[in-house]
C-alpha cells in the first residue's frame, strides 16, 4: 500500500508574527528575555520551565523574578521546581 504525500505548496507556509514566534518556541522566549532583561539565559529558561512544571503562568516568573514585583505573592513550588531543574542540570 502507496501512502500519498499532500503537495507542499506556498500555502502552507505561515510567517509567524513577533509575538507568535515567542509563545511557540521556548529558545525564542528565553532569549528575548535575557536581552530584555539582561539577564543569564539559563535562569530564565529555569523559570519558565519550573511554571510549567507547576502549572503557573509564565507572566509570575516575569514578574516577580525579572520586573522586580514583590507584591506579587511568592509561591514556593516554583521556587522548589527550579531549584530542582538546577539540580537536574546539574546531575548531567
Amino acid at each position: 500500500m502507496t501512502e500519498t504525500v499532500p503537495d507542499y505548496t506556498a500555502a502552507n507556509i505561515k510567517i509567524l508574527r513577533d509575538e507568535e514566534i515567542l509563545e511557540a518556541f521556548g529558545w525564542a522566549k528565553v532569549g528575548h528575555l535575557a536581552a530584555q532583561y539582561n539577564r543569564d539565559p539559563s535562569f530564565i529558561e529555569r523559570g519558565l520551565q519550573a511554571c510549567a512544571r507547576v502549572g503557573v503562568h509564565h507572566s509570575y516568573f516575569i514578574g516577580r523574578y525579572l520586573d522586580g514585583d514583590k507584591a506579587i505573592p511568592f509561591r514556593e513550588d516554583v521556587n522548589a521546581a527550579m531549584a530542582d531543574i538546577l539540580k537536574e542540570s546539574r546531575g548531567r
